[in-house]
């Protein structure tokens, strides 16, 4: 074979070569498509559940940053207002360890427990707590029927209510 022959065999050889590389590459790409589509698909979907997310609740840090740089003073002793609202019921408050969210900001609880409580002045004092500034929350209440007594209950209840530092 002549010099000028063999050097057209290789590029032919390598044109070849180079065909089948690519046509091997578009046949992979063709498989690899609805696998890529299904995933940006799915990421376009989360992308628009938390976009709709952010939209519903705004920004949460800075709601948090302009609680904890409100001046606001501490919720109000729930010992207090039990004492002011039924001084005449036997009552067991307690104070839970107050536990830091960050930002200056203070979660404190309180679990109160009546042997024998009115329900009407219960519900009274649920409502006081509620309208303070800040306010209490009533996180859990478990009430047991007292006795032949209609109206009243043993009452066991948890309040919360957040506090700037």
């Amino acid at each position: 074979m002549t010099q000028p022959t063999l050097r057209v065999d290789r590029a032919v050889a390598v044109t070849a070569l180079l065909v089948l590389v690519a046509i091997g590459a578009t046949v992979h790409s063709m498989r690899q498509t609805p696998r890529l589509l299904h995933q940006i698909r799915s990421r376009q979907e989360r992308l628009n559940r938390l976009l709709e997310l952010q939209a519903q609740h705004g920004n949460i840090s800075e709601r948090v940053q302009a609680f904890a740089a409100a001046e606001r003073t501490r919720p109000a002793a729930v010992r207090a207002v039990i004492g002011n609202l039924m001084p005449d019921e036997r009552v067991n408050v307690a104070d839970v360890e107050p536990r830091a969210l960050g930002h200056g900001v203070v979660l404190q609880q309180t679990d109160v427990q009546f042997e024998a409580v009115d329900l009407a002045m219960l519900a009274a004092l649920i409502d006081r707590l509620e309208s303070y500034d800040p306010p209490w929350k009533l996180r859990t209440c478990t009430l047991r029927a007292v006795g032949d007594e209609p109206g009243r209950a043993q009452a066991r209840l948890t309040f919360e209510a957040l506090e700037s530092r």
